[in-house]
């Protein structure tokens, strides 16, 4: 029942009702032993009606999203710019089957900067990801600020964006979606607490990234 389309349940809500009243109003002019069984073709059928409507209110139903509030963000440099700005700031390379991660250490805080040129690979990479999660360098952080920033995504993978946002006590992390002309946008913005604030500026003003809505008061 489930690979049935909304048409089709709707169409066999309507047999099974109308075959119900038949046997409803079979059951009334039959003998005694052929209204009994004629009842219990009745039950069958209801029960049968009870479950076709049940299948098609799921199919109606669909869950309400959550509202997450998004930032905007307006940078000096387009997507394809700032591997080059990042390495130019001190950052250190790593390559990835789906782009490149960037990190620096500042004062015990770890700032990775990851730039997803092929997002299929990036949500299929698991493995490549455990095998290159022990970096020495990382063991002396007090504080992680993880920013993620995509060129491009499909649908399919969009409603995962606001999940990366994520702030705990060592870490905060959270993602950008390339939109065109220098612009990026956060899916599921959250202001960072004081223990990332500075670290989190600093990632920002390094990738000449500022919120449109601080521009238009600038301007």
């Amino acid at each position: 029942m489930r690979r049935l389309e909304k048409k089709h349940l709707i169409i066999l809500i309507l047999i099974e009702l109308i075959l119900g009243i038949v046997l409803i109003f079979s059951t009334t002019k039959a003998t005694e032993v052929a209204s009994k069984i004629l009842l219990v073709a009745t039950i069958i059928d209801f029960i049968a009606l009870t479950f076709t409507v049940q299948a098609l209110g799921f199919r109606s139903f669909k869950a309400k999203k959550p509202n997450y509030p998004t930032a905007d963000y307006k940078s000096d440099y387009e997507y394809s710019e700032l591997e080059a700005l990042l390495a130019k700031n001190g950052f250190k390379k790593t390559k990835r089957s789906y782009g490149n991660s960037f990190l620096l250490i500042d004062n015990k805080k770890a700032i990775k900067i990851t730039l997803i040129d092929d997002f299929s690979n990036y949500f299929d990479n698991d493995k490549e990801e455990a095998q290159s999660s022990n970096n020495k360098e990382l063991n002396n952080c007090e504080k992680f600020i993880g920013i993620e920033i995509f060129k491009e995504i499909d649908e399919k993978n969009l409603d995962k964006l606001p999940l990366f946002t994520i702030q705990g006590k060592n870490v905060y992390f959270t993602s950008l979606l390339y939109q065109e002309n220098k612009k990026f946008k956060c899916l599921n913005y959250e202001m960072p607490n004081d223990d990332f604030i500075d670290a989190y500026n600093k990632a920002f003003e390094i990738l000449k990234m500022k919120e449109e809505d601080d521009l238009n008061v600038e301007q």
